[in-house]
């Protein structure tokens, strides 16, 4: 067998608190360094900076790239990933799953050159294309045009290469309308649009996915999933993404790894992976929603207190099929948003999405000029789901960027109730909800 297109051995990320984190030196110091010590200095050191990836660029021209930890000393730390071993073979599409902070992006960003590891090495033989997260890589000033070919251009590709691929880049984002725009006026679902026709069509190896792409609408997935199949499939290229979506996980996976707590034992086969990511769920007891851990934006501090589930009876955590259901969310340190939605979102024991109630989508509720502590609710008059486990998670969104976003953050039954008149009611192996219907038989 031929070396695996990435190899990582006891790989390790260590973040110290409480302090900020140090890039490089600063332009002041640079500019004082090169009074003392002359150009050729200061050019050393733009060369240092300039040499680590950013999110949505990837890896700098062809051939083996190798990161090796720095050893960090001093402070409190917490361990992001620890030990982590990995070997993908090239045309293998590997997909990473766990809980929020679990170290997923940790990981993928120190494949990506983003970050440096603090102990061990990662080592990938090809040309990398990463998209991690929404903006980051593209120049908010430059048009969409002029972001292609920088893209490219970081990728070492020649102007001619990026030309040829041009067309169907413009063509696979839907966004030829604003070719000529600076991306700052983009929205959110067009800049990750473009940002994921560049890294798949550019041809890369190993193509590096984080979870953007849930921010584009449903259209758009499946068209990416198809994509990354098709790169994955016919181009025999590398594949690695993050994804909290199951259903993604399964079609396009050959193998799968679950990262909790930023340990991992390594890629399992995807139906073994899936259930004993479900399983870290179960095992994490009583903890207060405030406690969980969630994805949430760097400068935000934690905004998901509680939450409240309780049916037509006032049972809490029980609801009749085809009876009323209502959720308390509360929330805290929501002081400055703005233009803000709740989510809700349903899911079964097997992670699928079955509903998600927004409050933008149904009420027209706009979250601005909240109190410190806030409480929203959301009134279901009727859940029409088949009797079962299910599983609701939280996020906020403000102005179409996600603030918060929490799994699990509680879990509730819906039982039977004879709402067809019949005594009978489907499972959930025969579908999702209950919805009456009239049968008639000609003559």
């Amino acid at each position: 067998m031929s070396e695996p297109i990435i190899q990582v051995r006891s790989l390790g990320k260590r973040y110290r608190l409480g302090t900020s984190a140090r890039l490089d030196r600063t332009i002041p110091e640079m500019i004082e360094q090169t009074v003392r010590g002359g150009v050729r200095s200061v050019v050393r050191g733009l060369g240092g900076r300039a040499g680590r990836g950013r999110a949505g660029s990837g890896g700098r021209g062809r051939g083996k790239r190798e990161q090796r930890g720095g050893g960090e000393r001093g402070g409190r730390s917490l361990w992001a990933l620890r030990g982590v071993d990995l070997d993908v073979q090239r045309g293998e599409v590997v997909g990473i799953i766990g809980r929020n902070g679990a170290g997923k992006s940790t990981l993928l960003k120190i494949l990506s050159q983003i970050t440096d590891p603090s102990e061990g090495r990662a080592v990938i033989r090809g040309r990398v294309a990463s998209l991690l997260e929404v903006g980051t890589g593209f120049h908010p000033e430059l048009t969409g045009r002029e972001n292609i070919f920088l893209n490219g251009a970081i990728l070492g590709m020649t102007r001619r290469e990026i030309t040829g691929k041009f067309d169907e880049i413009v063509d696979f984002s839907g966004v030829e309308r604003f070719l000529d725009t600076p991306l700052k006026r983009y929205s959110t679902g067009m800049a990750v649009r473009l940002a994921f026709a560049v890294a798949a069509h550019l041809e890369p190896e190993v193509l590096i996915i984080d979870e953007v792409l849930a921010v584009g609408d449903a259209a758009f997935q499946s068209k990416c999933i198809g994509k990354m199949k098709e790169v994955a499939g016919d181009q025999g290229r590398t594949v690695l993404f993050v994804s909290h979506n199951m259903d993604s996980i399964m079609h396009l996976s050959d193998r799968v790894m679950v990262l909790d707590g930023g340990r991992t034992s390594g890629c399992m086969p995807v139906e073994d992976a899936i259930h004993a990511y479900f399983e870290s769920f179960t095992e994490r007891g009583d903890v207060p929603l405030i406690e969980l851990p969630r994805k949430v934006l760097a400068d935000r501090a934690a905004t998901f207190s509680g939450l409240t589930v309780t049916g037509e009876g006032g049972q809490a955590n029980l609801v009749a099929c085809g009876r009323g259901m209502r959720v308390d969310v509360d929330m805290v340190n929501v002081e400055g948003v703005t233009a803000g939605q709740c989510g809700v979102i349903i899911t079964n024991e097997q992670g699928h999405r079955v509903v998600v109630f927004q409050s933008r989508f149904h009420s027209d509720l706009v979250l601005e000029k909240l109190g410190a502590k806030t409480r929203v609710t959301c009134e279901v008059p009727s859940l029409s789901l088949v009797p079962g486990t299910y599983h609701i998670d939280l996020n906020l969104v403000e102005q179409g960027r996600m603030v918060e976003y929490v799994e699990r953050a509680g879990t509730f039954k819906v039982v039977f109730a004879d709402v067809l008149g019949t005594g009978r009611l489907p499972n959930s192996q025969q579908g999702h909800f209950v919805i009456p219907c009239e049968w008639r038989v000609a003559a």
